[in-house]
């Protein structure tokens, strides 16, 4: 992510994970994925399958995902 970018914060739970992608669930019954490269490393509580906390990406990838 770029430093600069608008962030967006929800609770969510990792459902799932691979190398470049969490399986998230903000609570709305679909799950999805988001790529590792909108995800906010250094503010983000939810980072493995199975935590669940607040939950930091961009508002761009919100958007796209209708979470924002």
């Amino acid at each position: 992510m770029k430093d600069n970018e608008p962030l967006y914060r929800v609770d969510a739970t990792c459902m799932a994970e691979s190398e470049k992608a969490l399986l998230i669930d903000v609570g709305d019954g679909s799950p999805q994925w988001i790529p590792r490269s909108q995800i906010c490393d250094g503010e983000n509580e939810v980072a493995t399958k199975d935590q669940t906390g607040e939950f930091v990406c961009s508002l761009w990838i919100a958007k796209q995902k209708n979470w924002a």
